[in-house]
């Protein structure tokens, strides 16, 4: 009803979604948007849309989409059913083990198989077992170095292996620089782009970053770790106002339920980075790259 029913449903919620895109968060955006209806009156009018009989016209140029590609079929081998197998538990206590034996007998099967060796390196990444992980997705990544999901379980761990100060940070981000030069051209989910966007920003690369950042938040609106980012892109821009709203959208977006320790640690930062510009104080927007570290 609000994206295609009566005139005066959709200008609000056109209204709503103007709001949200300059960072008001999604509830009071909302919010704003119907609160002076009566509920009564929101029930009635839904109940009458969903009954009603309604017609709607699109008016536009129009070309038939290029035939679709043949589709093929094949079996899966036995290396991908185990694969399969290993990513469909939740690895959690003892499915973890499942899912580890599982791995087994797939690089039993097919020794050299790059996606059981990457799910093997994220398995041993969740145990911990971080120089072993190194190992199996190092193979892997050599066998399809320019898949954009075996390069960005790489970086990630080489961040990973730094908080753990199994390397130093400036060795991670050295190592980093290759892989994130041929994911930036192979990227094409939210999480990809925004990987490369938060590695831009902190090597002072505003202007890429914020190409790769609004390709993230185009692919996927309700990514709340692509709104972090926006907003600390925001911050070295000097816009800190607009960087606290984004964060603010950014817990928005968390689902119901969970925490983002994260996010409301960088949420703090960048309100302490206000106060202090306030204050006259000394300040550095660089501080909130790792707000949880004392």
């Amino acid at each position: 009803m609000l994206n295609n029913g009566p005139e005066p449903y959709v200008r609000r919620f056109a209204g709503f979604l103007e709001a949200a895109s300059r960072g008001v968060p999604v509830r009071q955006a909302f919010q704003q948007a119907i609160a002076d209806i009566p509920s009564e009156q929101l029930d009635q009018q839904f109940r009458s849309y969903l009954v009603g009989p309604r017609l709607i016209k699109k008016v536009g140029p129009y070309a038939p989409p290029p035939p679709p590609p043949p589709q093929t079929e094949r079996a899966m081998n036995d290396a991908e059913v185990h694969v399969l197998w290993a990513r469909l538990k939740s690895w959690d206590g003892d499915e973890r083990a499942w899912a580890a034996a599982h791995l087994e007998e797939a690089l039993a099967h097919e020794p050299n198989s790059p996606e059981a060796r990457l799910w093997r390196g994220r398995l041993w990444i969740a145990e911990g077992r971080l120089r072993e992980a190194e190992q199996e997705l190092t193979v892997a990544l050599a066998a399809r170095p320019m898949d954009p999901r075996y390069l960005l379980a790489m970086g990630r761990l080489l961040y990973t292996l730094a908080s753990h100060r199994v390397i130093t940070t400036l060795d991670a981000m050295g190592r980093a620089a290759p892989l994130v030069d041929r994911l930036s051209r192979a990227a094409s989910t939210a999480t990809q782009l925004n990987f490369v966007a938060r590695y831009r920003i902190e090597h002072r690369e505003l202007d890429e970053a914020q190409t790769f950042i609004r390709r993230a938040l185009k692919t996927d609106p309700g990514c709340a770790s692509c709104y972090d980012t926006y907003g600390m892109l925001l911050l070295m821009q000097g816009r800190v106002t607009e960087a606290i709203s984004a964060a603010g959208h950014a817990l928005d977006l968390v689902p119901e339920g969970s925490e983002s320790p994260v996010i409301e640690a960088r949420l703090r930062c960048f309100l302490a980075h206000e106060q202090a510009a306030r204050d006259g104080a000394p300040t550095r927007a660089e501080k909130c790259f790792d707000p949880l570290r004392r």
